[in-house]
């Protein structure tokens, strides 16, 4: 009697943890026959039209066994996934990665710094500094510091005119830094000298340094896209994880990739997916603070007669 209690209470159990977990994709398109199937050796089935799916499970359209098209949406302003004829793993994208509203206040006329915007989180590997072009004869110092700690870098005389800087030393400092915990940082450019032709005040900028550990993760994620053959659900998926880890001006760029391919620039006004695609590309730019690109994606949704994303196309 013992032995069949515990085995009840054991299926109840499984039962109960399966019922608790959601379904993160449905089925929104099958022609033919697909399958289905839960883990590396799990029992691979039929799937049915309209099907929910779960996280761990994989599903194929093999042309040789009869499917002719199968297709698995995620979210809401996210490209369906065309399934092909390799086991595509349902995974669990962060589907409200770019919505809200953004932090701050978006740049004034007198902010010279373009990149990184206020308090961007960023990897160290697309670290660089970026401002208008300046005239040649202005010259510019550069700080680098902890927020609210000990200053780690300094450059002095740098030509204002080349709108940008990188330097090997200052990646170095930084990575130093990030190694013992700091990831809240802050520049400050600022005009050397009593007469100030450009900079009446010194130009500061807070930025975050994605922390290693949360690298990893990151990657780890992204790299589960790698084998994707849906080359517009691979890029707007990379969009969202970008996004989750507030990457958002990669997150962005991963959108423009989107937006080039040449299936995307040939779609009709009536496509859905074109909807979508435009959603996600207008609120990844909001979330990155780039204004004038996110009014030209928004323009082209009201031109689609598309429902309008909050806050993105607000202004």
């Amino acid at each position: 009697m013992k032995i069949f209690i515990s085995l009840l209470l054991t299926v109840f159990t499984i039962n109960l943890v399966n019922a608790q977990k959601k379904p993160i994709a449905v089925v929104t398109r099958l022609e033919g026959k697909a399958e289905i199937k839960t883990g590396d050796d799990g029992d691979t089935k039929l799937l049915v039209k309209k099907e929910r799916l779960f996280a761990g499970q994989s599903v194929r359209c093999d042309r040789g066994k009869g499917c002719r098209a199968l297709e698995i949406s995620y979210c809401q302003n996210m490209p369906d996934n065309k399934i092909k004829d390799t086991w595509s793993l349902i995974l669990h994208f962060p589907c409200k990665a770019t919505s809200g509203r953004i932090a701050g206040e978006p740049k004034s006329e007198k902010d010279i710094i373009i990149y990184p915007n206020q308090s961007e989180t960023l990897r160290l590997q697309n670290f660089s500094i970026r401002w208008k072009p300046l005239e040649p004869s202005v010259k510019l110092e550069l700080t680098v510091e902890i927020d609210l700690g000990e200053e780690i870098y300094h450059e002095k005389e740098i030509d204002g005119s080349k709108g940008m800087y990188e330097s090997a030393g200052l990646l170095k400092k930084l990575k130093e830094a990030q190694a013992v915990g700091e990831f809240s940082f802050n520049i400050i450019l600022t005009e050397p000298g009593d007469k100030k032709t450009k900079l009446k005040e010194p130009q500061i900028r807070n930025f975050i340094l994605l922390l290693s550990e949360k690298e990893k993760s990151l990657n780890e994620k992204l790299k589960l896209l790698e084998d994707e053959t849906d080359e517009i659900f691979k890029l707007s998926g990379r969009a969202l994880i970008l996004g989750n880890y507030r990457l958002y001006a990669e997150s962005a760029q991963e959108m423009e990739k989107v937006l080039a391919l040449p299936e995307v620039m040939k779609m009709g006004r009536k496509n859905k997916a074109l909807s979508k695609i435009l959603t996600l590309a207008a609120t990844s730019n909001y979330k990155a603070m780039q204004t004038e690109r996110t009014k030209i994606l928004c323009r082209k949704l009201i031109d689609l007669g598309s429902p309008l994303p909050k806050f993105a196309c607000d202004r």
